[in-house]
């Protein structure tokens, strides 16, 4: 659903766009003997020629308006599309420079997947995403099979989901308050949901299902609003996450039989697994509500955002099921 962004990552040019500016513009390149010295100047103006429109941008670290391919500091590209990035990013060899510290080698594919951005990004963007946490910390939560790991979204990772949410255009309406995704899901939650895959969380099952998660709903819980107790509907397998964003809040779980009540609170980067008894025995809500206590301390509820991850059954897919 909707347009998707990466965060920008850096990229040497390779000779295909090289091979572009010369067909383009008759550029000459000098090259020496020794095929490591080689240095080919592609200029702005050249650049945005052949990419670009009024809304482009290509931004270099060097002084004058020209790139030196041998000089390991590549420019970024900034786009009024992804069409035109996309452009841009086919004829781009992207590496990781040798002065930047190499990604976790499992997220390296989503980490270099794009040296491009949309021009109208609301957040800042990030050089490239960041790793969730592998950690095996554990809220204690009173409820079989229900798990919350502290901090596993760092800040800078939650600003980077942040910023692709915003660039989404799935919220662009302020009376839009909810966004789903199903069947290929967005590819800036690929090294979010390999992550959450190895942390062990799950049972040995459904760690090793791929894929992991086919469905995203992502929620704007605006100041005081709450979520009805529910449980979650049969169409989905078992193994639900969420993943909470902005502000903090207490969810509270009923038994379905029993009736007996536990509280978590969800803080901004935690992530909360169900499964089993968890998912299917316990019903789980927010209360509306501006303030709320949490063992002595107020909790004051801003803007919340929950990305919750599902996988529908076979069935699932037929409408009225």
């Amino acid at each position: 659903m909707g347009k998707e962004t990466n965060a920008p990552f850096p990229g040497y040019f390779s000779a295909a766009i090289l091979a572009q500016v010369q067909a383009r513009h008759d550029m000459k390149r000098s090259r020496s003997r020794s095929p490591h010295s080689e240095k080919v100047k592609v200029s702005k103006r050249e650049l945005r020629a052949i990419f670009g429109d009024s809304d482009s941008d290509f931004q270099s670290s060097e002084d004058d308006e020209t790139h030196s391919r041998s000089s390991g500091i590549p420019p970024h590209g900034s786009f009024s599309s992804l069409a035109r990035g996309g452009d841009f990013r086919s004829v781009a060899k992207v590496e990781v420079p040798p002065n930047l510290e190499q990604p976790d080698q499992d997220l390296a594919e989503v980490a270099c997947a794009t040296s491009l951005h949309t021009s109208v990004p609301i957040v800042a963007p990030l050089e490239r995403p960041p790793s969730p946490a592998l950690t095996s910390a554990r809220k204690p939560t009173g409820v079989n099979g229900l798990s919350v790991v502290p901090g596993f979204l760092s800040d800078s990772l939650q600003k980077y989901l942040l910023q692709n949410i915003a660039s989404s255009g799935w919220l662009a309406d302020p009376q839009l308050n909810q966004a789903i995704s199903f069947g290929t899901l967005p590819t800036w939650l690929d090294g979010v949901i390999a992550a959450i895959c190895k942390t062990g969380i799950f049972s040995e099952a459904l760690s090793a299902r791929r894929p992991g998660f086919d469905h995203m709903l992502l929620n704007v819980y605006q100041p005081g609003e709450g979520l009805g107790k529910h449980v979650d509907l049969l169409r989905f397998e078992d193994g639900i996450c969420s993943l909470s964003l902005e502000s903090p809040c207490i969810m509270t779980f009923t038994h379905v039989t029993t009736e007996a009540i536990r509280q978590v609170l969800l803080e901004p980067g935690d992530l909360l697994c169900m499964e089993g008894e968890a998912r299917y025995d316990w019903m789980h809500g927010i209360d509306p509500c501006m303030q709320e206590e949490w063992k002595g301390a107020t909790i004051n509820r801003g803007r919340r955002i929950s990305i919750t991850l599902r996988r529908l059954c076979a069935e699932g897919w037929v409408v009225g099921v």
